[in-house]
């Protein structure tokens, strides 16, 4: 029996198919966008995100150089993919780029706790906890790995059209 051969007598249907069980092709639990961190030591990032955020590790996979290939956490209802720099593949943390492009912001109750909570934990202050134009109390930080996070708790709604208003007005005086 030949390759070919083979791949036509092969069940190339997945375990769900055969089971009967339809299955979504966004799942709830990765709804909008879904961030995926490179760090350059991702089992120590794991354990920071763990001791500032209260992060659930909820899969960790390591490749055969026990590198973390592919891990998922869980802070509060933000899912974020994790793993090692992978050179090989053009996967690079901050720290071997020389700085971010983004940041990420995470909501909690009590963000200066949860502030506080980092900080303690490792990362270094980029910006104090204060009120902003859009409402939120909100302070900056960077963690060990490099990555940028904005620790935010909502105080007050308003419409787009508020806060580009209070937008505007604030960034016309810098």
């Amino acid at each position: 029996m030949d390759v070919d051969e083979n791949l036509e007598n092969m069940d190339m249907r997945t375990s769900n198919e055969k089971k009967g069980i339809q299955v979504k092709s966004i799942p709830d639990e990765y709804a909008g966008a879904t961030p995926y961190l490179y760090v350059n030591m991702a089992e120590a990032a794991l354990e920071f995100y763990q001791k500032a955020f209260g992060a659930k590790v909820l899969v960790s996979i390591k490749d055969y150089k026990n590198r973390i290939a592919h891990s998922e956490i869980q802070i509060g209802k933000a899912r974020i993919m994790i793993s090692d720099e992978f050179p090989e593949l053009d996967c690079y943390s901050p720290r071997h780029l020389g700085g971010t492009t983004s940041g990420i912001t995470l909501f909690f109750e009590d963000s200066d706790k949860i502030f506080k909570q980092a900080i303690a934990a490792g990362a270094k202050e980029l910006g104090k906890m204060e009120d902003q134009f859009c409402g939120d109390l909100s302070g900056k930080i960077v963690d060990p790995f490099g990555h940028q996070w904005f620790i935010d708790t909502r105080k007050e709604n308003m419409s787009y059209e508020e806060m580009k208003k209070r937008g505007e007005q604030l960034f016309r005086k810098h």
